[in-house]
């Protein structure tokens, strides 16, 4: 495999053709296209395959370019991003997550409700992975409209498993819902 095999092409990669330093402009992948510009502002627009099998092509080292602006990071999700159904869904799914990590739906036992906590999710007689266990057999058992209903078709020991680390404030179901709150004034 030659050095060529692995050139990134992308905008503001500069690169020597025959003696003639270029650097790419724009990339269009999914034409197969990029756009050289040479030192005087002369556009050339030329496919990947040309460059790559270009006879003199030569990696020039990458060049300031202060004009082009930092990438953009992305923006956090939030509760706000959800639609409204996604709102009524998540304080349910997020009961499920909260009953195998605390033994209750709410999250602490200052918060229980009636007949908690249910025999499988005990946390003084289970431990955390039975309760995993536990919860993944209940939504097995579940019928299937309805866990796909609340998206919990595919809740299972390991998604459990991972769901663990978001524990604690990201699940705390403390911040009132749209379906908690009150409904009769302001």
């Amino acid at each position: 495999m030659t050095a060529r095999a692995f050139l990134q092409i992308a905008p503001g990669r500069r690169v020597a053709l025959n003696g003639v330093e270029w650097t790419v402009e724009e990339v269009h992948g999914q034409l197969g296209r990029l756009v050289l510009v040479d030192g005087g502002g002369n556009a050339e627009t030329r496919s990947f395959r040309w460059l790559i099998n270009h006879a003199d092509l030569r990696l020039l080292p990458a060049a300031e370019a202060p004009e082009r602006p930092a990438p953009v990071s992305r923006q956090p999700r939030t509760l706000a991003d959800l639609t409204d159904d996604q709102m009524e869904r998540a304080p349910l799914r997020a009961a499920h997550v909260l009953e195998v990590e605390t033994g209750f739906r709410e999250g602490h036992p200052a918060r229980a409700l009636p007949g908690e906590p249910r025999p499988d999710y005990d946390p003084d007689s289970t431990t955390l992975t039975q309760r995993r266990y536990a919860k993944a057999a209940e939504m097995k058992a579940m019928p299937r409209l309805e866990a796909v209903r609340l998206g919990l078709q595919h809740l299972s020991f390991r998604t459990l498993e991972r769901l663990s680390g978001l524990a604690g404030d990201s699940l705390d179901p403390a911040p009132q819902w749209p379906s908690q709150r009150h409904r009769g004034g302001p």
